[in-house]
Parts: structure tokens; sequence; C-alpha cells
């Protein structure tokens, strides 16, 4: 498998395999890219650390299609973020060519990946990570997310929205503002996307967001 997505690198105050107390620490994001399904979290903040006979202090962990088959092929980049359930988390799009054969098989979905929850080597959802499905896409003509933009519209340093294109040229908002992630969802009303374009000009690029000048 070929490791040939952009990686990610930010800070994040979290626990990790070898440090049970949360601290700062710099954690490294790397996805397959066109290679697979999957990405893994590295905690880099201390580069001896890759010297032999420490590798597994280093790992945090590894998410891939077979801990949920609605992952796509990693094409979106992903984000480190703190969420307003004060938590840290990387925040990704499901990408194309997801294996699900359920009811969401096919849509364009957010990832929501706790940094902190998959330390113990299983993943739960809704206790481990979570996804947003916009409803749009099915088995027989797959859609798929990409890299998506977080802005935090209160200045307070959580993420209150998210921002992604999709495989069928629309544009999605997620509203992350609540402080109950059960309350997470697609920020129009009835599942609207933000824009809707031409279904054969798929929006792969991270959007870029700006504050209105007034």
């Amino acid at each position: 498998i070929y490791v040939d997505g952009t990686p990610y690198v930010g800070d994040a105050y979290i626990r990790t395999r070898s440090i049970t107390s949360a601290s700062w620490r710099t954690v490294l994001i790397g996805t397959e890219g066109d290679g697979g399904r999957g990405l893994f979290a590295l905690d880099v903040t201390n580069p001896s650390g890759f010297s032999e006979g420490t590798p597994k202090n280093v790992v945090l962990w590894e998410f891939s299609n077979s801990d949920d088959d609605h992952l796509g092929k990693t094409f979106s980049r992903p984000s480190v973020v703190l969420l307003n359930n004060n938590r840290w988390a990387v925040i990704t799009g499901n990408g194309p060519e997801d294996t699900a054969v359920d009811w969401a098989a096919g849509d364009a979905q957010l990832f929501i990946i706790y940094l902190d929850g998959g330390l113990d080597g299983s993943w739960t959802k809704g206790e481990d990570y979570l996804r947003i499905t916009t409803t749009v896409g099915k088995q027989t003509d797959r859609n798929g997310l990409f890299t998506p933009a977080l802005v935090d519209l209160d200045n307070n340093g959580t993420a209150d929205r998210a921002y992604a294109g999709d495989l069928k040229g629309r544009m999605w908002a997620f509203d992350l503002s609540s402080s109950n992630p059960t309350d997470w969802a697609i920020a129009h009303k009835n599942k609207k996307p933000l824009f809707k374009g031409k279904k054969n000009q798929p929006i792969t690029t991270q959007p870029e967001v700006i504050r209105h000048p007034t």
C-alpha cells in the first residue's frame, strides 16, 4: 500500500499510548491517498522517539476502511482541531470509492475521528469517532467528500463549522457549534447543500473561507 497523501502536522492537548495524562503534543496525520482507504496518527513531539525500540510510543492509531467501510480512498487532507465537546479530533472527508453496502453506502460523509479514540486499538462509532452523512450518493453511483475547511465562528478556539465539496458538484456546510455531538449535522434545513453545481464538475479542492469585510 502506498502512502501518497499529503501529511498534516498540528498541536493538540491529548493523552497518548505512553503518556496517560493530557499534555501538548505535536501530531502528524498521514493518509494513503490513492494508495488505499486509511489514515494514521503519529506523535512526533520528540524526534528521538523514532529511534529503534521506541516506535510503539510514536504510533497513536490507524483508522481504515476495515474499521468503517464508509471510508473511501483518503484523498481528503485531514485537519486537527479542538471541538465544542472539548475533544481534539481529526476532521476529514470520506473520499471516493467507499465499500459500504448499507443505507448510507456511497454517500458523501464527514468523518470526525477523536485523537484519543483509537488508543486501545478498537473503534466504536459514537464514542471514538463520528460521521455525518449528506445522504447524497448511492451504492451504484458512489459519491465522496473531499478536504474540509474548518471555521471558528466565535473566536473561542473551537471549530464551529466545516465546509467541503463532493464528487457530485455540491458544497456542504456542517454545523459543529453545539457542545453535544449528537447535534452536529448538515447546517442547512432539509440537509440541503450550500451550493449545487453540475454533477460532472466535482469539487475536490479545499474551500477558502474569509469573513465579510463588514
